[in-house]
């Protein structure tokens, strides 16, 4: 099953769609190795990509909302920090336990469930507060994805 992202996961910020229009083909890639049984040595080598490229995207956005004063900074904050855990709790998983049925559910439900519940949710506010002050779609105009 494919994972990808669409025009309805945009946010209206030029930058962070573009990371997220990145990052869906790199969870895709995941799943396709998780899906193919891959060797063990691709599947953690895409879990490292995966994770460092969410950690500079999750930097970004945290810089963005600490510049603009977001008002939803604290929770988003520790919506990314739960993320983080639960990633690095997969990533151990996988390394201890090797690949089967329940990590290809887990990764399913922690990171393509939630990528797309946190875009559709929690970036969207993002979003749509930042266009009210006219601070979108080039927030982070600067910035590139990691």
């Amino acid at each position: 099953m494919s994972f990808v992202w669409t025009p309805a996961l945009a946010v209206g910020i030029d930058s962070i769609d573009a990371q997220h229009r990145e990052l869906f083909p790199r969870v895709n890639a995941l799943l396709e190795a998780v899906g193919g049984n891959r060797e063990e040595q691709e599947i953690l080598r895409t879990l490292a990509f995966l994770g460092n490229y969410v950690v500079g995207h999750f930097g970004d956005e945290e810089l963005l909302m600490r510049e603009t004063r977001y008002p939803g900074l604290a929770l988003h904050l520790s919506l990314h920090a739960q993320f983080d855990e639960e990633f690095s709790s997969l990533r151990t998983t996988f390394s201890r336990c090797g690949l089967d049925a329940t990590f290809a559910r887990k990764v399913r439900t922690k990171v393509c469930d939630w990528l797309v519940q946190h875009v559709q949710g929690t970036d969207r506010a993002l979003g749509e507060w930042l266009s009210a002050r006219g601070l979108a779609p080039h927030a982070l105009g600067a910035a590139s994805p990691p």
